[in-house]
């Protein structure tokens, strides 16, 4: 299971295309040296509030680059084999910072 890219993504410098390439990459690297058979991609989560450290981004830029990541990352179910986008089923919101 991979729950990446929301750090990334509050960077202006951080295209979707850039984040969504990269999440491909680190799948065929899983798949090439860890012998991984799947792989769930859980969804980018959006922000309510701010964080507690400076984005370079607005909010709402932000929660606009998550929603198109997400579409991208859900594409990746038809176009790469043994790959599966979980979307969780109510709206979530991260409030703090998961990993620095």
């Amino acid at each position: 299971m991979l729950q990446v890219g929301s750090n990334d993504l509050t960077d202006e410098e951080c295209s979707v295309d850039d984040f969504v390439h990269s999440v491909e990459m680190y799948i065929d690297h899983l798949r090439k040296k860890s012998d991984v058979h799947r792989v769930v991609i859980m969804e980018v989560l959006h922000r309510k509030v701010p964080r507690q450290y400076h984005m370079n981004i607005t909010l709402d830029d932000y929660n606009n680059k998550v929603q198109e990541a997400n579409e991208a990352l859900k594409r990746m179910e038809t176009s790469l084999p043994n790959v599966c986008f979980w979307k969780h089923e109510r709206k979530l919101y991260s409030n703090k910072l998961i990993s620095p």
